[in-house]
């Protein structure tokens, strides 16, 4: 649907999100080749159901949106803990899962048990 997709995105619900899609659907005979594959974002995907492609439907429940580079630079950072630019220049910083995990709080006595304790905001 014109939107940019991310492998670790598959499957949430957010614009970014996406899931891997039969054309014909598989409930209706469709194979699982990649002639018949394709990758739609989840909403419309969910919407979609076992139906034919309907791209004006699909498009009118999609949150496509056009994303500048620096918001995609922003999305892979978070999600990466780096940046590659083409012209070979890198970035590395924690990731928001690093970042997560350096927060993490075990309890006492259940060390299996932990959760994440956030930093207070200002």
């Amino acid at each position: 649907m014109g939107n940019v997709v991310c492998y670790q995105l598959r499957g949430c619900e957010g614009c970014l999100c996406h899931e891997y899609d039969h054309i014909v659907p598989f409930s209706r005979g469709g194979r699982t080749e990649i002639s018949n594959c394709q990758v739609l974002q989840t909403r419309p995907n969910r919407l979609k159901g076992n139906d034919d492609n309907d791209e004006k439907a699909l498009r009118a429940y999609s949150c496509w949106r056009t994303w500048t580079r620096e918001e995609l630079d922003v999305v892979e950072m978070a999600i990466f803990g780096g940046l590659r630019k083409d012209d070979g220049w890198e970035c590395r910083c924690k990731s928001v899962m690093e970042m997560m995990d350096a927060m993490r709080v075990y309890h006492k006595g259940n060390p299996r048990k932990d959760k994440y304790k956030l930093p207070n905001c200002p």
